[in-house]
């Protein structure tokens, strides 16, 4: 276990990288890590972000890190798992660790500094500059049984998503709800020019969300995939399934948002949504 710099050279193409820090979000996250590095065979990197600015605690990082990692071994002794100490550059280390790790985990919020590195600023920027997924556990652990939720809009962003989730849906043998709300007419994925003819429309909508399912159909057939198709708006249809979902998957970005590094639906998601949530690029 590493107790001060941190080598993120340790890191390896298949690994899975959390952030942690101690309170009862990071543990969510963490357990929820440990699942996820099982599933993929990967090791798993728990990084411990010391972002205490008052006065020093009654247990220090380095204990508080190895508490955590011998309960992560416990949960599953199978998975090599690897306990790391950061105390600057919070951050930058976990980007850095996102340009060599298959996933980066983080919790919904923590103690002292963490908990605007989660959901703050700093967060965002992890969010927005990692190259790889990144998974805000947050609300309720639903069984593995639940559906994955993802998000689809004809954009790259969300071919990545929807290339995630059957992922995802492959490993926990669970289905995929497919969901294109295109909230307007004049949405850029559509080709439709018939005025307010809203059943037309939705017809329109559907059929380009089948054209874009299909491919994945063919290549996860075991894998029960539903499309929905809505005429609301993106965000409250995401929210409301994610109250029935194991895991939300939305692309960084989609067409509204191309000319940013993070688009408004994933950013609210992070907050909002009932579910952990993951970020695709």
């Amino acid at each position: 276990m590493t107790h001060a710099r941190w080598e993120v050279e340790t890191v390896r193409r298949n690994d899975i990288v959390v952030g942690v820090d101690g309170s009862a979000a990071s543990w969510d996250a963490l357990h929820w890590a440990v699942r996820q590095a099982y599933r993929w065979h990967a090791d798993l990197h728990v990084v411990f972000v010391d972002t205490a600015t008052g006065p020093p605690t009654q247990r220090s990082p380095d204990s508080r890190l190895t508490q955590m990692v011998t309960d992560a071994r416990r949960l599953e002794p199978s998975v090599r798992i690897y306990g790391h100490s950061v105390s600057g550059g919070v951050a930058a280390a976990l980007r850095e660790a996102s340009t060599r790790s298959r996933m980066l985990v983080l919790g919904n919020r923590g103690t002292g500094g963490f908990g605007r590195l989660t959901l703050g600023a700093t967060g965002q920027q992890v969010a927005t500059h990692a190259t790889v997924p990144v998974v805000i556990v947050r609300g309720r652990q639903a069984s593995e049984e639940s559906p994955i939720v993802v998000g689809v809009d004809g954009s790259a962003g969300s071919e990545a998503a929807l290339a995630s989730a059957l992922d995802e849906a492959r490993l926990r043998g669970c289905g995929v709800i497919a969901v294109f709300a295109y909230g307007r007419p004049e949405h850029p994925w559509l080709s439709w020019h018939g005025g307010t003819d809203a059943g037309a429309l939705h017809t329109c909508a559907y059929t380009a969300l089948e054209t874009a399912v299909a491919p994945w159909q063919d290549k996860f057939p075991w894998v029960g995939i539903e499309s929905v198709a809505t005429a609301e708006q993106p965000l409250p249809v995401l929210l409301d399934l994610s109250s029935h979902a194991q895991l939300v998957v939305v692309g960084a970005h989609g067409h509204d948002d191309s000319a940013g590094l993070i688009g408004a639906v994933p950013l609210k998601l992070m907050h909002r949504a009932h579910c952990p949530v993951m970020i695709v690029r």
